[in-house]
């Protein structure tokens, strides 16, 4: 293990599991996650870390405190049994397949699966980190509206899109990917682009979109709840394999999936709405405060969140 200097993020929660840090969580990490150092050269809207951004500590809603990468390996070596994946996510800087590559090497020795989450990059360099020890790459199309991809995320939607499909297709279930729900995207281009993105073999991570101070997108509102329930009702859906008759209202949002209450109740396991995206990934209160309201459930649900999930759907369709 080096010893040069360098410093990782690491999630607040992550970092108390690890015993660098005293912070309480309701509920414990499943994923130790890493945050590269530098400022990233892209200038997403909803980031923090965008090039013109004023909260590099934050990711999300997240505190990412800094410490040396030697104490921060050699916890999670002793501490390994505590979580059930690694996941490294990457900051855009000029310098990142060298980063990226330098912290798998140092997670290998653990026993944990490593994830590594960068913007779409091309098979070719998929391929190289994951030859390097990464068990998943995950990369992020974001914003799934082809008319609002270059405005708030940068680049091109299809160029994007299209590396994702072609990595997910290369390296059959090794590829996730992540949206953010409430970014000005309608219900059916989210649908579209989850139907794409599941054909191609990607395994999709829904977020909700959360506003960051010094972002340019920090006075935004968090997509409204029955949205977001509607959204992941559609990815477990789509994800599972179903066939699906989305209806869509006049301004395009999902408003009913052609199945009736009933048939909803026994196709929708409490699972649609907790975290999605990587295996043994929880990802606690990234998108929520603890006090609510609830996006993605870290933990099993109790029967009154489920009925409650169900009532924010419509529960599509007739009795």
């Amino acid at each position: 293990m080096m010893e040069n200097g360098i410093t990782l993020g690491v999630a607040a929660g992550t970092a108390s599991a690890l015993g660098l840090m005293n912070f309480k969580s309701d509920v414990r990490p499943t994923t130790a996650h890493l945050l590269l150092p530098g400022r990233c050269r892209f200038r997403c809207g909803y980031c923090a870390h965008a090039a013109d951004g004023t909260g590099p500590e934050f990711l999300s809603r997240i505190r990412w405190p800094s410490f040396g990468e030697g104490a921060v390996y050699r916890a999670i070596s002793e501490r390994q049994a505590t979580f059930e994946r690694a996941c490294v996510q990457v900051v855009q800087t000029g310098d990142w397949i060298q980063q990226a590559l330098h912290a798998i090497e140092n997670l290998r020795d653990s026993a944990l699966p490593i994830s590594l989450a960068t913007r779409p990059i091309p098979a070719v360099l998929v391929g190289k980190l994951l030859a390097a020890g990464a068990n998943r790459i995950g990369l992020p199309i974001d914003v799934a509206s082809a008319r609002l991809y270059r405005k708030l995320r940068g680049g091109n939607f299809e160029r994007d899109m299209g590396l994702i499909e072609e990595a997910a297709r290369t390296f059959r279930g090794r590829i996730s990917t992540h949206i953010i729900v409430g970014v000005g995207e309608r219900g059916d281009e989210l649908v579209d682009a989850m139907m794409r993105l599941h054909r191609s073999g990607a395994v999709i991570a829904l977020f909700a979109f959360t506003p960051c101070p010094g972002t340019e997108m920090a006075t935004w509102a968090p997509p409204d709840l029955s949205k977001y329930r509607r959204a992941q009702a559609a990815r477990y859906m789509i994800e599972q394999g179903m066939d699906v008759d989305f209806a869509f209202d006049p301004s395009g949002e999902i408003a009913d999936f052609g199945y009736s209450r009933q048939e909803l109740r026994g196709i929708l396991r409490p699972s649609a709405f907790q975290t999605s995206g990587c295996p043994g990934c929880n990802r606690p209160f990234y998108n929520e405060r603890p006090s609510g309201p609830m996006y993605n459930y870290p933990r099993p649900l109790t029967g009154v969140e489920y009925e409650e999930g169900l009532r924010l759907i419509g529960e599509g369709g007739e009795a």
